[in-house]
Parts: structure tokens; C-alpha cells; sequence
């Protein structure tokens, strides 16, 4: 009794198809189990720009990037209006960037502002306190519930105020 030479040949063809086969079946099962997080950085710096010239830059201790939307840790953000913009954390949904935590605002030419909650939309420039809130401008304090602060335009609108302002004298006294 003889093997023939086809029989190995179609026995060793289907030992690699079924191997294969076997070999893609667990290849798509590890694929749908696991982590959806696309990029962790640490102490790293951001720049933004166009073809004008640099927009902002971001600084944060600690990020990840997980579906898509950017997660920050003690982030300090600077654009050509805002000095300084620091939170303990941020979120980045596309073009909100969603603040929270020992939130400061320190306003070139304007006020200095602390809360603990606010929204910041990157493409209109406006920074939304959801949040009480304390501005300081000099000796002047303005606090509030909740704010809406453009800061292209330095226009804000405020609720629930409380104030002390110091108007300026007309004349100087010698």
C-alpha cells in the first residue's frame, strides 16, 4: 500500500488553511478588547499656529489623548490676549476646552480672574465661568455667579455681582 503523492499534498494544504484560519480568528478577538487611548505625553509643550503666526501654547504636566478628546493635567495656556491661563485640569473637545480646578485668567491689559469652573472656546475666543468667580483689576474686585468673558473684544457680562470700584480723579491733589 502506497501513499500517494497528492494525498500529503492536499493534507499539508489543508493543515495551513485550518492553521490560518485558527491564527485569524484570535488576531480579531484581541482587536476588540483593550484601550481606546491614542497618545500619553508628560511635561510636554504646545504650540498652535497658522500661517499668520503662532495662535497659543499649551504646557501641561501630564496628557492623554483617549478617543479622540485631549485630557490635561495642570495645564498653562498663553494666545496673543491671555498673559496666562492655568487649571488643574482641562479637556479638549475639538475647539472647547473645558477647565477645572484653581482656574486663573490673567487678561494683558485687563483683569485677573479665579474660579473653579469655566469653558474656553478657542475659536471665538470667549472663556464661560460656570462657576462663582472673583475678578481684580488694581484695587478694583468684582465677584460674581457666573460669567461670560470675551476676550477679543474685552466685553464680559456677569450675574449676581458684588463690586468695589475706584473711578479714576479728574484732578490730581498736590
Amino acid at each position: 500500500m502506497a501513499v500517494r503523492l497528492e494525498w500529503i499534498i492536499a493534507g499539508a494544504a489543508l493543515t495551513i488553511f485550518a492553521a490560518s484560519y485558527a491564527v485569524k480568528l484570535s488576531d480579531q478577538s484581541s482587536d476588540l478588547s483593550g484601550s481606546t487611548k491614542e497618545l500619553e505625553f508628560h511635561d510636554t509643550t504646545f504650540l498652535e499656529v497658522d500661517q499668520n503666526g503662532m495662535l497659543g501654547r499649551a504646557s501641561a504636566v501630564r496628557g492623554i489623548r483617549d478617543a479622540g478628546i485631549l485630557h490635561l493635567r495642570y495645564l498653562r495656556y498663553h494666545t496673543d490676549t491671555i498673559r496666562l491661563l492655568r487649571a488643574d485640569s482641562a479637556t479638549l473637545e475639538e475647539r472647547k476646552l473645558y477647565l477645572d480646578g484653581n482656574i486663573t485668567l490673567d487678561q494683558k491689559e485687563g483683569f485677573y480672574y479665579e474660579a473653579d469652573d469655566a469653558i474656553y472656546d478657542k475659536r471665538t475666543k470667549i472663556l464661560q465661568i460656570t462657576s462663582p468667580f472673583r475678578a481684580t483689576l488694581k484695587r478694583n474686585v468684582i465677584e460674581g455667579r457666573a460669567l461670560v468673558y470675551d476676550t477679543k473684544h474685552k466685553e464680559a457680562t456677569a450675574s449676581m455681582i458684588e463690586a468695589v470700584l475706584f473711578t479714576s480723579n479728574a484732578k490730581e491733589v498736590q
